[in-house]
């Protein structure tokens, strides 16, 4: 009599064979999903935090502000220093224009990107909160999407700004 596997017993091995390797795969792939989603996640807040800390810099000393482009632009001017903060609706990224001077003007053209081609901006919009500008304070609203192979996250961010110089241009007190 021979010694050996029957086919039975072999097919039995394979199925479990297959079994291990679709776990493992499984496995595998929900470990690189929860990866993709924490780097989304985390490029998406850099990127918001990136944006909002230049933009919120230059709006504390600014003595000069204008929302322009239906909310899509923001001009600063103080003296000796001017922005202009865009959204490029097309290429999805927020740029920033800067010139320095006595009597500056905002750049009449934001050229600079600030943000990276990593995570893409689908929506900005800057408001005064208050219609008569006498809190001078700033909204800034933004949806910042990233796309990764195994997860795409799209957040939204809303943050205010307080300009700390008074309209006759001198510091509170």
């Amino acid at each position: 009599m021979k010694k050996g596997f029957s086919l039975i017993e072999m097919l039995i091995a394979l199925g479990g064979v297959v079994v291990l390797a679709i776990a493992a795969t499984s496995f595998l792939f929900s470990i690189l999903g929860q990866r993709d989603q924490a780097v989304a996640e985390s490029l998406a807040a850099e990127q918001a935090e990136a944006v909002f800390s230049l933009v919120g810099t230059a709006v504390r000393s600014a003595e000069g502000i204008e929302v322009v482009d239906g909310g899509k632009s923001l001009e600063l001017t103080s003296a000796g220093e001017c922005w202009r903060f865009s959204w490029d609706e097309f290429l999805e990224q927020v740029k920033f224009g800067r010139s320095e001077g006595v009597e500056c003007v905002a750049p009449g053209s934001a050229g600079e990107f600030l943000t990276t081609e990593k995570a893409g901006i689908e929506r900005v919009n800057f408001s005064l909160v208050a219609v008569d500008d006498s809190s001078r304070t700033i909204r800034m609203e933004m949806r910042v999407v990233v796309y990764r192979p195994l997860w795409n996250t799209t957040q939204e961010f809303d943050q205010l700004f307080v300009n700390l110089v008074d309209e006759g241009g001198g510091d509170e007190g």
